[in-house]
């Protein structure tokens, strides 16, 4: 049967097919796309060179991707499925997106680089891989629109500045999975009014939640080892917030240093604010 070199319109490497008509995908990016079979009927040799091979591509032309790492979405869908061969959303992929209202992630990601959803101001809702491990530093910064997030169970980390801004956000689901929240990655995001924090939770960086003005109460789980500065500065307004924590972040001056906290709050917690257990 007859041979056919072309190359794939998503990923350009170099195929073989057959000149049956029918459904076919690329073995290297994973782009599916059909094949008529009257393109070939005058072709009877194998190896024919045809540029302009009759190929329907299907929504996979909107998503640049170059071996397995989504370099940039160039569709225009408010409503956006990545397909399952991508293993990392790149860098900056869909920034400032202000149109694009959801996003469905497929397990086959491990990894969103920084910035990927930067000022995505009107996305709405997020469904995460089950095997994302961390997202990448700012990448969902300034999603005003974003109300409700859970983070898979393999996350263990929450980058730098990951959700800063998001001024919407009313909830976080976090996995037990989580070790480790770092700076500024909860900054600034003022509707949040609880979030519980898993017991596997070890370090919670500078600034992780300053300015989440809406937050009243928080509780610091026992393996949590160590706070840093600012973490909690300007979660003040309206109610005093109260955080329980272990005794011995107490006593070791975690939340009696004033530099974690701005002047209000210190004096809140100076009236025993701060409930050891």
């Amino acid at each position: 049967m007859s041979l056919v070199e072309m190359k794939c319109k998503n990923c350009g490497a170099n195929l073989s097919m057959d000149g049956k008509s029918g459904n076919y995908k690329c073995p290297f990016c994973g782009a599916e796309y059909s094949l008529q079979a009257e393109t070939f009927k005058n072709y009877e040799t194998n190896n024919i060179n045809i540029a302009n091979a009759n190929i329907v591509m299907p929504a996979i032309k909107d998503f640049d991707i170059v071996a397995g790492k989504l370099v940039k979405y160039q569709g225009e869908s408010v409503d956006v499925i990545i397909p399952d061969n991508v293993n990392i959303i790149g860098e900056q992929s869909f920034a400032g997106l202000d149109g694009l209202k959801s996003v469905k992630i497929p397990d086959s990601v491990e990894w969103i680089d920084p910035y990927a959803f930067y000022n995505c101001t009107g996305l709405e809702e997020i469904e995460f891989s089950n095997n994302l491990k961390q997202t990448g530093i700012f990448a969902f910064q300034d999603c005003i629109s974003l109300e409700h997030i859970t983070l898979p169970q393999n996350v263990r980390c929450i980058s730098q500045g990951s959700f800063c801004g998001c001024t919407g956000l009313i909830s976080v689901n976090l996995p037990n999975s989580l070790e480790e929240i770092e700076e500024s990655a909860f900054y600034g995001c003022s509707s949040l009014c609880g979030i519980t924090l898993p017991d596997s939770l070890n370090y919670i960086h500078n600034q992780a939640f300053a300015y989440c003005s809406g937050l009243k109460t928080i509780t610091i789980p026992r393996k949590c080892w160590g706070i840093g500065n600012d973490a909690f500065l300007g979660c003040n307004y309206g109610e005093k917030m109260i955080i329980h924590a272990p005794s011995y972040l107490v006593q070791r001056g975690e939340f009696w240093d004033r530099r974690n906290l701005d002047e209000s709050v210190f004096t809140a917690y100076k009236k025993h604010k701060v409930k050891k257990y």
